[in-house]
């Protein structure tokens, strides 16, 4: 009996001391594997963070792009003025109304920075939005260029990452803007974050933030590279959000005739 229950004793339900744990080579096998997998999950995980925050900048405009219609839809058609030229009159634009001579700061250390939504309120499309936080991209707002608080050392315009394309004003009329049905096609671009890097890492040039709007091409900015190299989200006339990429950017801003880039109705060559 005392063998019987001996025997049992060593069967197969008690662990050896080879089954008791890890060999060197295992763990050896183990370490090497998960570290395998961190080189191939850790990129993916970047990705997708920044992607969050691309996901954001296309709510934005997708949101922005309501507002313009919904001004059209109020405004018989008509877009609202692009805020061209950084204190050309006191007309109202899109984005701000030059007040006391200035455009509003809500920037770090600017004048409206403990009232952010009176500096938006003096905007066309505000009333339509109500959130200060559309006009942002979360990228964009991280360059020293927007959180200096030293005047001088941060952009003329801190309210919007985005620009509006002069081609509504004809790029320089600030008095008269066109009609969305006036614009030849629903595809023409309208909105866009600029790089302010375009003259190199941390110029932001003398147009890119100047006023609320811009001329479309790639010696002023061209459009962001914050969330990929390959290109930007744009705010079309009709309403719709696409993907541009850097290339095809370059190629309708460099031509000399009507194109998505240049598209002013008060020009015959859009220009």
């Amino acid at each position: 009996m005392q063998h019987k229950l001996q025997g049992l004793g060593e069967g197969p339900g008690k662990p050896s001391p080879r089954n008791a744990g890890f060999t060197l080579i295992e763990l050896a096998f183990v370490i090497l594997t998960c570290a395998l997998l961190g080189c191939l999950v850790a990129p993916a995980l970047a990705r997708s963070g920044d992607g969050g925050k691309r996901a954001v900048c296309f709510n934005n405009l997708r949101q922005l792009g309501m507002s313009m219609v919904m001004y059209g839809n109020d405004n018989r058609d008509f877009l609202a003025q692009p805020n061209w030229g950084s204190v050309a009159g006191n007309s109202p634009g899109w984005l701000y109304t030059v007040t006391n001579g200035v455009i509003p700061d809500p920037g770090p250390g600017g004048r409206y920075s403990s009232n952010p939504v009176a500096a938006y309120a003096t905007g066309l499309w505000f009333q339509y939005t109500r959130d200060p936080r559309l006009y942002l991209c979360p990228v964009d707002i991280e360059s020293p260029t927007y959180t200096a608080t030293n005047a001088g050392a941060y952009r003329p315009e801190r309210l919007s990452s985005y620009v509006m394309n002069g081609a509504v004003c004809g790029f320089g009329f600030v008095s008269r803007t066109c009609k969305i049905t006036d614009v030849w096609s629903p595809d023409c671009y309208i909105l866009w974050v600029p790089d302010e890097n375009a003259s190199g890492p941390g110029n932001p040039g003398a147009f890119a933030f100047n006023d609320g709007s811009n001329y479309p091409t790639t010696s002023e900015g061209g459009i962001e590279r914050l969330h990929t190299l390959a290109g930007a989200e744009i705010l079309t006339v009709g309403g719709a959000v696409q993907f541009v990429s850097v290339q095809r950017f370059a190629k309708e801003s460099s031509s000399s005739l009507k194109s998505l880039a240049w598209w002013s109705p008060f020009s015959g060559t859009g220009h």
